[in-house]
């Protein structure tokens, strides 16, 4: 929907919360365990129902070279995160450990906190803007359709005086380079984590060494706790990645992309979604 010029993203889209990776399925409803789990998909169902929708962010992740055998042959959407690193590995194995029911997360950690084949050498340089309330800048204008009775219909002259792409930010355009080497590398909306004033992706960059003790503890409590501490707000990102040891793979919204050069922007309240009650709805 995203990718098209007619505003086809005014259609809200409705999302039931199955799958162990559906994570911004989770947001939307509360989720929950047993009868609470079904409570959870009803109340996805009803909310389509009932009409209640909410504007949610989104992240433009484009390539910056274009090559023959780019992974990136168009522009990809995404509404939660990017990760990269020996977590990102980790949790890419846990569905091995099922056996261990609700413990598998913490399982993963446990046997796989040793390993040598996780990414923990990830080095790269990123370019960042600071976030933006909107401008002439990062505000694109889309094209707009003539039709012939458009002389019939009201003048928006005065709407588009006022419109954010109209307004002039001169620290929008600056950006900030940050040379890094970390095992843990991510990226996140603010679906995941609310900036509460201007929208901005949270920018996480963890530790270099862990040793096997500090590595299981911080991924324990990062199955209870997913967010970024210290993050760096941005409203653009370039990630340029350095291969260590060959190619490495990035995790975008749980799924697995070759690491490359590429460019994530923000895209503010651009995908209108069905939710629930409890959110702050759309009457």
């Amino acid at each position: 929907l995203l990718r098209r010029n007619d505003d086809a993203n005014r259609f809200p889209v409705g999302i039931l919360p199955l799958g162990r990776t559906n994570t911004i399925g989770n947001t939307l409803f509360s989720k929950g365990d047993g009868v609470f789990r079904v409570k959870q998909l009803i109340e996805a169902s009803m909310a389509i129902i009932k009409g209640n929708t909410m504007w949610k962010d989104a992240m433009k992740i484009e390539p910056i070279e274009e090559e023959e055998d780019a992974v990136f042959g168009k522009p990809i959407f995404a509404l939660c995160s990017l990760e990269w690193g020996a977590f990102r590995d980790v949790m890419s194995k846990k569905h091995k450990y099922w056996l261990y029911g609700s413990l598998r997360e913490y399982a993963s950690y446990v046997f796989n906190g040793y390993r040598q084949s996780l990414n923990w050498h990830c080095k790269g340089v990123i370019k960042y803007s600071p976030p933006c309330d909107g401008c002439s800048n990062c505000v694109m204008k889309r094209p707009q359709v003539k039709r012939k009775w458009a002389f019939f219909l009201p003048s928006t002259t005065l709407a588009e005086d006022n419109s954010p792409a109209n307004l002039v930010n001169n620290k929008c355009d600056s950006t900030k380079e940050v040379c890094f080497q970390t095992s843990d590398f991510r990226i996140m909306t603010p679906n995941l984590q609310n900036t509460q004033t201007t929208p901005a992706l949270s920018i996480g960059i963890g530790k270099y060494n862990y040793n096997y003790a500090e590595f299981v503890s911080e991924g324990w409590d990062r199955v209870r706790d997913k967010s970024i501490k210290n993050a760096i707000l941005a409203r653009s990102v370039m990630l340029f990645p350095k291969e260590h040891f060959g190619a490495t793979t990035i995790d975008i919204d749980r799924e697995e992309y070759e690491a490359k050069p590429i460019k994530i922007t923000l895209l503010p309240k651009v995908v209108r979604l069905f939710c629930s009650d409890s959110n702050n709805y759309e009457k």
